[in-house]
């Protein structure tokens, strides 16, 4: 699927296909997102605002409304 990822440091994101989601377990099910939007803090992480350099040791993410700190 293809993913807009912070992979360093600095201005900007790319754009690049990763692995999907694993295989779903008893009970659960997968969805197809047909559209996605960003919050505010994807605006600050792709413009490398202050307050951000705790995303370094876990570069590159996968932006998202959530993403995973370690």
């Amino acid at each position: 699927m293809l993913g807009l990822r912070k992979t360093r440091t600095g201005f900007g994101l790319e754009a690049q296909d990763v692995p999907g989601p694993g295989p779903v377990g008893p009970g659960q099910v997968r969805i197809q997102m047909e559209a996605v939007g960003i919050c505010g803090s994807d605006v600050h992480a792709y413009e490398w605002a202050d307050g951000y350099d705790f995303m370094v040791p876990h570069l590159p993410v996968t932006m998202g409304r959530e993403f995973p700190a370690g």
